[in-house]
């Protein structure tokens, strides 16, 4: 689940294990990644629902005025940002910029920066305000198509029924794609969880998404974009999809509901399975605040008993993933993983040689999960020890090999060049929401508010519109 952040390049071949039969494992938000164009953008320090920013905040920043939260708020999501994207009308449409109007035919929209803005493609004017594309197509139907490169994996074809925006920023073009947030929700919900599962389950994870999502939007209201299409960014998004009931019916019995602290919404991060307990939100990232950059919201994601994921992994046919899992990971592995990470963090030194050893650090007091990883690597003729943030180990080497910082065995077994033998249980960073704990008490007739109650017990359950 759901919670600011240049994606691991080192997650090689982990692209089929983040689908997983139930539900997806994109509660793993990282840090995005410079890709092949057209590229998601590095975010400023803002969390999302799987992977906060560990960027320290002002103790004390300046107040900011957000928006009232009185009614559905149209949101912008991020689909491209590079020098040129591209994308297609399902029908004809028509682009506005300012007072100009400009017909398009249906078909392949292509569209580059220029200097001072953006242009079609062929044209010589250059545009420098924002350009919105409106479709003629009928209410709930997709209006616009894109393919699109995801950090891992293979490219990823969307359709979706909002308007499609064009923005010039910092000397790239943005493709934004801009619709009323329960629509949003509506394409989320089954790329989060499996659309088949229980109304009750979908429900309680449309509450944690809208709390996510409006606390984000609050956050970049004044943006061309508020929330990043991909889940290492923000959550998952696939767009338009035809409707399913269960997911329709989450939808319309939770419209509006959001979980909420001091009159804010929070940043409601979620995860594929607890294992049985849950992380403080603290642990991980102490600096996480509300969208006013001042209000605490970590009390409402602490560390609790979650006895339902035992049996909901179980029951899910899911045993050997989501509760109990092994990997092997080779240490030629977790060297390039980690070179590849500390190349992304300037800051970090030494840098990484040859990996020949890890073992546990540190943990936390309170959840028992691995605080910090002691990673034994050589440089030169020396061994040198550094230690990790267990969850940045668990991002460099690949979230969807080392599935969560549980850890009961942690050993290097002589053989292949030296392997990491783990053993762990649960899947995720821990925070939040436990969506096959969802799953089960769902089936056991428990609520979606009471769902949520449970992992969000310090977060108030209101309706905004």
């Amino acid at each position: 689940m759901p919670t600011a952040v240049v994606l691991r390049r080192t997650l090689v071949g982990i692209g089929a294990l983040l689908a997983i039969a139930a539900c997806q494992v994109r509660s793993e938000r990282e840090p995005p990644a410079a890709v092949a164009q057209p590229a998601p953008v590095a975010l400023a320090p803002m969390p999302g629902p799987s992977q906060p920013s560990a960027t320290p905040i002002p103790a004390e920043p300046a107040p900011r005025i957000l928006p009232a939260i009185d009614h559905e708020p149209e949101i912008g999501v991020l689909l491209a940002r590079g020098s040129r994207v591209r994308f297609t009308l399902l029908a004809p449409g028509r682009l506005q910029t300012g007072a100009q109007g400009l017909d398009l035919p249906a078909g392949t929209v292509t569209v580059e920066a220029a200097a001072g803005g953006w242009r079609l493609a062929g044209s010589g004017a250059v545009i420098t305000g924002e350009g919105v594309i409106t479709v003629s197509v009928a209410a709930g139907q997709a209006a616009f198509s894109t393919t699109l490169a995801p950090p891992f994996g293979k490219a990823t074809t969307l359709k979706l029924s909002g308007r499609a925006v064009l923005s010039a920023q910092g000397g790239t073009v943005a493709l934004i794609e801009r619709l009323p947030m329960e629509t949003y929700l509506a394409g989320v919900l089954p790329a989060e969880m499996n659309p088949a599962w229980p109304t009750g389950a979908l429900a309680a994870q449309a509450i944690a998404a809208r709390s996510y999502a409006c606390a984000r939007w609050m956050e970049r209201f004044d943006q061309p974009w508020q929330l990043h299409w991909h889940y290492t960014v923000d959550m998952a998004y696939g767009g338009w999809r035809k409707p399913t009931p269960n997911v329709t019916a989450a939808l319309a019995a939770t419209r509006g509901r959001m979980l909420m602290t001091r009159g804010l919404p929070i940043l409601a991060l979620f995860h594929a399975s607890s294992g049985g307990t849950t992380e403080a939100a603290g642990n991980l990232w102490p600096a996480l605040r509300g969208p006013d950059g001042r209000t605490q919201i970590i009390a409402v994601m602490g560390v609790a008993d979650d006895p339902a994921a035992v049996p909901g992994a179980k029951g899910l046919g899911l045993g050997a993933t989501h509760q109990r899992w092994k990997a092997d990971v080779p240490l030629a592995t977790i060297t390039a993983g980690l070179q590849a990470w500390a190349a992304e963090k300037p800051g970090v030194r030494p840098a990484f040689g040859t990996v020949t050893g890890v073992r546990t650090g540190r943990r936390f007091a309170d959840s028992k999960r691995v605080a910090t990883v002691i990673i034994s690597h050589r440089r030169g003729k020396k061994t040198v020890d550094t230690a990790v943030p267990g969850n940045e180990f668990r991002l460099a080497v690949g979230p969807g090999v080392v599935r969560s910082t549980a850890w009961d065995r942690c050993v290097i077994a002589a053989k292949d060049g030296g392997t990491l033998v783990l053993e762990g249980h649960g899947f995720g960073h821990g925070v939040g929401l436990s969506q096959v704990s969802a799953w089960w008490l769902a089936q056991q007739g428990v609520s979606a508010d009471q769902i949520v109650g449970r992992f969000y017990p310090g977060a108030e359950l209101r309706s905004a519109w």
